[in-house]
């Protein structure tokens, strides 16, 4: 049957139409491209990346659609609707293009074979997916710039995941006996965690601002919850991995020094909202990140100068000063700013990261005459970093240095990096 609006209403239900009439208005299709009888589309959502649909169709008549989403139930998603409403409603939008089959027709059998290899060659992560015979178009897709959204986040979405993962609220005893109840902790905890974790491709693409929305919307319905369901603390110590998110995503995103007051006052609040429940402190990291940006007179002045006596702090140093500086010099990594990553590192005392850099740029010689490898797990560091680069020779008389430092803890960790690199090299 062709395309018209009646049909589309007759393969979902009248939710899914209604989500999708809404990301077609709110214009969150894109790229449209049609290849013979295969139309493809990107639909931005809830996650960072978009989802990607196909619609088969034979001649102007709709075979199936697939998305990448996890929609499993009745008809098709929401984000099948709004591509087939773009592809109703905005034809010139659509760019034509020559199915594969027209584009390697008249290719033969060895020059088949020599693209192929010439493509797997440069792109070596298709590798996996030509082995494991994928058959989604977009699947085989090559490595790109992270993608970056035109449309704002469905916070929707994340307050529902949130409240899914919680019993009804009439009361965990109403529903549940003593062996059901035990361990529902723990299982909230892992699927909070899950949640949370949907925020790290938005920081990784350098997006604090959707990360920020995101945690937003998670962190309320959860500050609801917690509690009533927190035996033995496992739910508390979801604010510890909820601070740092924070803290990356404010020192990730491009706020005003008003703005960072704005949520300097917005975590104070939640602060408040479980100040009574031993939780309190998780939130501090978030409130330094607030706090300081990147403006930060000491902070300034060690991603200037490098090394001082304080690091990168005026005055004592907070209880997650640590892990701040373990968020800063991932950024740091992330924006390429390695001459300020190695000053922050050695300013802080952060000696794994610092050798692991120096090796990663190729400095292996400042790494390997480094003046304090002989103090605690330095020189393991060391070690690590130069196998993982395969620097065999240069791993191995680390691990040998190592090995004479005498310090009994370390031994365990010394056998078998030092024995690996000798297996590799047969000896």
């Amino acid at each position: 049957m062709p395309i018209n609006e009646s049909f589309i209403r007759s393969i979902v239900t009248p939710q899914s139409f209604a989500k999708g009439q809404n990301y077609y208005d709110n214009d969150s299709v894109s790229d449209l491209e049609k290849r013979g009888d295969r139309l493809t589309a990107s639909v931005e959502g809830s996650q960072y990346d978009p989802y990607q649909v196909t619609v088969t169709f034979k001649g102007t008549e709709f075979v199936a659609a697939d998305c990448n989403c996890p929609y499993d139930f009745d008809g098709y998603c929401k984000h099948v609707v709004a591509v087939l409403l773009a592809y109703l409603h905005d034809a010139a939008e659509i760019v034509e293009k020559p199915p594969v089959e027209t584009l390697l027709a008249d290719l033969s059998q060895e020059q088949l074979l020599s693209l192929l290899t010439e493509i797997l060659q440069q792109q070596p992560q298709l590798i996996s997916l030509v082995e494991g015979k994928l058959a989604r178009q977009t699947s085989l897709s090559v490595a790109k710039q992270p993608y970056q959204r035109r449309t704002s986040i469905n916070t929707a979405s994340f307050i529902q995941q949130v409240e899914a993962i919680f019993p009804s609220s009439r009361g965990r005893n109403h529903y549940y006996s003593d062996d059901e109840y035990y361990g529902m902790a723990g299982n909230i905890a892992t699927k909070m965690e899950g949640i949370l974790s949907q925020v790290k491709p938005f920081l990784e693409a350098g997006d604090g601002n959707n990360g920020l929305t995101i945690l937003e919307a998670v962190i309320q319905p959860y500050l609801k919850c917690w509690f009533e369901y927190d035996d033995d603390g496992e739910l508390g110590e979801v604010f510890d991995e909820i601070g740092k998110y924070l803290a990356e995503a404010i020192l990730q995103a491009d706020l005003t020094v008003a703005e960072r007051k704005k949520w300097h006052d917005k975590i104070t609040n939640w602060q408040a909202d479980s100040d009574d429940y031993g939780v309190d402190e998780s939130w501090e990291i978030a409130l330094e990140a607030a706090t300081q940006g990147w403006d930060y007179p000491p902070l300034q002045k060690a991603l200037v100068d490098g090394f001082s006596s304080s690091g990168a702090w005026k005055g004592k140093r907070p209880y997650c000063a640590s892990d701040l500086t373990e968020i800063r010099l991932r950024i740091l990594a992330r924006q390429k700013r390695i001459p300020e990553y190695l000053r922050l590192a050695e300013a802080e005392g952060q000696t794994a990261a610092y050798l692991t850099m120096l090796v990663q740029i190729g400095r292996i010689h400042d790494a390997m005459d480094y003046p304090y490898l002989v103090l605690g797990n330095n020189a393991l560091h060391l070690a690590q970093a130069l196998e993982q680069q395969q620097m065999l020779p240069e791993a191995l008389q680390v691990a040998e240095r190592g090995l004479s430092l005498h310090e009994p803890y370390l031994v365990a960790k010394w056998l078998p990096i030092s024995y690996y690199i000798l297996c590799q090299y047969h000896l």
